[in-house]
């Protein structure tokens, strides 16, 4: 929470002189999308060897971004409809071989009402299909809209010049839960620790090593990134166990020492203790005995990235509430693909936690200006952030009480916040619109 004091005579400036910086330029038009906008799934997939050496597994994951189904009232009130993953697997000329066909129903008591907030819907199977090179692509369609997509599985990374493969699963550690990060095989922006699950289903390795650099390019911001190497721990387990939650269990006795030793691989794995990326592209390298073997693209996305950071000019628009005149000109003088590094550079002081790269802080004030934006415009200031309610929400948050009450023949909402000691009162003075007159220590 920012438990930033302020008075009436201070918030009045405040507002004066975001008045006068929005006078000076003109209002910007915000997109409201983000890693799952208009996606009907998103999926990661890991591949281990199964059983036998003639078989492998598909471990699919899947995500449903239930906004972006049509959803229909049945005739008990509900709101519902189907989603259909179709899962072909081709050989390298393109002849279908196996194909599974998923069906998984999404039913809600109530219409989707979150306005800045994408409603998920998880769901995890496993497949077993013949051991051979295989293209795995997945159709999804919305029964009801009949709208579809393909997304291309890329069950395995393959290197272009050792040809060797690998199926990589990214995890994030949340207590004792590993929860698999379903982005299309990406790895998540978060503030968890993270694990990378390694398998090799045609290969046989006996003493890898890593290594993660970040990729620089002409698209990709500078940012600072210390180079990450070290050993992969080999994990006493032929293959993994997925929860009812879709969390993965690796901690059980193996199947070797159950007597039912197969020749396979064990399933490796890479410890990240700290989370050290922004949201980019970098490179993983993992040797065997020194020797690269594979080198291949991993994406960090930030997948629930609030909406207000898509726009720079916004963002210094509704920061100019927190952060004072030299911090916005550090963040505006910055050329354009490096100003959101420098945005991030400026918030470190507020980092309630350091020794990671994600910071909670603007995570936290930046989900309130969305908030802001999309529940206190009005029809005269379309932008509810620049609002007396969406200011007072962006700085304090949602309040403990709010109470509607009729003074002197208009409406008054009262804010009440506990926490503070404090009571914002905003008067009514046209429908929908609210004035701030009052604030109470």
């Amino acid at each position: 929470m920012f438990n930033k004091t302020i008075n009436i005579i201070l918030f009045s400036a405040i507002f004066l002189f975001a008045i006068a910086l929005n006078a000076q330029k003109p209002q910007q038009k915000i997109s409201q999308k983000n890693f799952y906008s208009n996606r009907l799934a998103t999926l990661s997939t890991f591949t281990e060897t199964y059983n036998n050496s003639d078989s492998l597994k598909l471990n699919l994951y899947y995500s449903l971004p239930i906004e972006n189904y049509l959803l229909k009232q049945n005739e008990k009130g509900y709101y519902q409809t189907i989603s259909r993953l179709e899962v072909t697997f081709s050989d390298k000329d393109g002849v279908v071989k196996f194909y599974k066909i998923i069906q998984d129903t999404i039913i809600l008591q109530l219409s989707v009402e979150s306005k800045s907030k994408t409603t998920l819907k998880n769901g995890y199977v496993e497949i077993i299909f013949p051991k051979n090179e295989m293209e795995i692509k997945i159709r999804v369609t919305d029964i009801n809209s009949k709208k579809s997509e393909t997304v291309e599985a890329n069950h395995l990374l393959i290197d272009s010049t050792t040809k060797a493969k690998v199926s990589l699963l990214f995890l994030s550690v949340k207590g004792n839960e590993n929860i698999p990060n379903i982005l299309n095989n990406s790895l998540e922006y978060s503030p968890f620790s993270k694990k990378i699950l390694l398998s090799f289903p045609y290969s046989e390795y006996d003493n890898l090593s890593y290594k993660i650099i970040y990729k620089k390019s002409e698209e990709q911001p500078n940012i600072f990134f210390k180079e990450i190497s070290g050993k992969v721990k080999t994990l006493d387990i032929n293959n993994i166990t997925v929860t009812k939650d879709y969390s993965v269990l690796l901690e059980r006795e193996s199947q070797a020492a159950a007597g039912n030793y197969y020749s396979a691989n064990f399933i490796s794995m890479i410890e990240l203790p700290d989370n050290p990326f922004l949201p980019g592209e970098y490179t993983l390298e993992i040797f065997n005995n020194n020797k690269k073997i594979i080198a291949n693209p991993i994406k960090v996305v930030w997948a629930n990235q609030p909406f207000s950071l898509n726009n720079i000019d916004f963002v210094l628009q509704a920061s100019s509430f927190f952060l004072n005149e030299k911090e916005i000109d550090e963040v505006r003088s910055a050329n354009r693909k490096n100003q959101f590094v420098k945005l991030y550079d400026v918030w470190k002081k507020f980092d309630s936690s350091p020794q990671n790269n994600f910071n909670e802080k603007l995570f936290e004030f930046y989900n309130r200006v969305d908030y802001a934006f999309l529940n206190y415009s009005t029809f005269a200031e379309k932008n509810g952030a620049l609002t007396d309610r969406g200011k007072v929400y962006i700085l304090n948050g949602a309040p403990t009480q709010i109470q509607e009450v009729f003074k002197m023949k208009k409406l008054n909402e009262i804010w009440t916040y506990s926490n503070l000691i404090k009571q914002f009162t905003f008067e009514s003075i046209e429908p929908g619109v609210f004035k701030l007159v009052e604030v109470k220590e």
